[in-house]
């Protein structure tokens, strides 16, 4: 029998090279069907969700200045509650009656079918899109990212496909309002607090805001 590892000996019959073939053939199915036999025990042991939608409701929550943020849960009959959040300034209003709209829908529904879901929020009804349609959408389908993360113990991010980075730089609006020496007080004291970077008009014809940006 010819060995592959014996460099003296470079001949190989024919019989040797079918009988090398079926051997390798004969290891390669036993590692697959290992294989097969790991993936079916571990399809064995997982159980259903059984998860389907009991209610939705949504909220409006008032921050400052007239400024609101609207929130929205989608309940389920193992308990497990998926909180959202679709705003547009000056839409709160009409933002939770768009999403509220989806009630009826999404009720004895699974609510892991997230695609399809989406599919029939965006598709299905004849008039879509804009702004306000959209983060309704939006604010359903986080609710219902974050029931399948809690349902099976994973971060949403993990269940999108994994972290892209480590971490992320954050900003700060200071404000200060439109006087020149309170619009840099108002950045000095940011820059205290720890902030590295910031929003502010720095890009202007406006001479109220040239000022304040001298200042700065």
């Amino acid at each position: 029998m010819w060995n592959p590892t014996d460099l003296r000996d470079p001949k190989l019959t024919r019989r040797d090279f079918f009988a090398l073939s079926a051997k390798s053939a004969a290891v390669g199915l036993a590692a697959l069907t290992a294989g097969d036999s790991a993936y079916s025990a571990a399809r064995e042991k997982a159980k259903p969700l059984n998860l389907k939608v009991t209610d939705l409701k949504s909220w409006i929550v008032n921050h400052s200045e007239g400024k609101n943020y609207v929130f929205c849960k989608v309940y389920t009959n193992q308990g497990i509650v998926g909180v959202g959040e679709g705003s547009v300034t000056s839409k709160a209003m009409t933002m939770k009656a768009a999403i509220d709209e989806h009630q009826r829908y999404l009720v004895d529904k699974d609510p892991t079918d997230i695609e399809m879901h989406w599919q029939a929020m965006y598709r299905w009804p004849r008039w879509r899109g804009g702004p306000i349609l959209n983060s309704a959408i939006s604010a359903v389908e986080i609710a219902l990212w974050d029931i399948l993360g809690q349902a099976t113990g994973q971060p949403i991010y993990k269940l999108l496909g994994g972290k892209a980075r480590d971490k992320v730089l954050m900003y700060v609006h200071p404000g200060g309002g439109g006087r020149p020496k309170a619009h840099a007080e108002a950045w000095l004291k940011a820059k205290e607090q720890g902030w590295t970077a910031g929003k502010g008009g720095f890009i202007t014809t406006d001479g109220d805001q040239i000022e304040p940006v001298k200042y700065v």
